[in-house]
C-alpha cells in the first residue's frame, strides 16, 4: 500500500512539472504597443549639482508607442517638453532583449529594457555630455509602464 502511494505521488509531481513558460516567451513583437507610464524617476545635473527639477513617484503623463520600426515618446504637461526628443525615432532591439538603440536625427542612444512582459514595460535611460555653455550635463530617466 505504502509503494502504491510513493507511486501516486510521483506521477502527479511529474505531470505538474510541464513547462509553464511558453507564454511567457519575450520576443522582440512583445515591445510592440502602446504603452501608459505609471512610474517614473527623472533628474538632471549640471557640473555634478542636481538642478532641483528632478521627480520620483507616480506619473501617468508619458505614453510611448512601439510600432515594429519607430519609437514615439510623447508626455502631455510642459513639465518635460523637449526632454526626451532624442528617444522618439527609428529602433532595433538587441538580440539578448536588455537594450533599444534609439536613432533621432543621426545620433543614436542605448536605453536599457529592465523589465519587458507582456504587460509591463520597464526602461531606464542615461546620459553625461558636455556643453560648451553650460559644462557637464548628466541625465537619468527611469520609466515604468504598462500595456495600453
Amino acid at each position: 500500500m505504502g509503494m502504491a502511494l510513493v507511486a501516486i505521488v510521483m506521477c502527479l509531481n511529474l505531470t505538474a512539472c510541464g513547462d509553464d513558460d511558453e507564454d511567457d516567451e519575450i520576443t522582440a513583437e512583445t515591445i510592440v504597443g502602446t504603452w501608459q507610464s505609471t512610474y517614473i524617476n527623472v533628474w538632471n545635473k549640471i557640473n555634478g549639482e542636481d538642478d532641483g527639477d528632478g521627480y520620483e513617484g507616480a506619473y501617468s503623463y508619458m505614453t510611448i508607442v512601439f510600432d515594429g520600426r519607430n519609437v514615439t515618446l510623447s508626455d502631455n504637461t510642459s513639465a518635460t517638453e523637449g526632454a526626451f526628443d532624442n528617444l522618439s525615432g527609428t529602433y532595433t532591439m538587441s538580440n539578448d532583449g536588455t537594450k533599444l538603440y534609439v536613432t533621432s536625427e543621426g545620433e543614436t542612444s542605448e536605453v536599457n529594457i529592465l523589465e519587458l512582459t507582456a504587460t509591463t514595460l520597464t526602461l531606464e535611460y542615461s546620459f553625461v555630455e558636455d556643453d560648451p555653455e553650460e559644462g557637464e550635463l548628466e541625465g537619468y530617466l527611469k520609466i515604468t509602464c504598462t500595456r495600453k
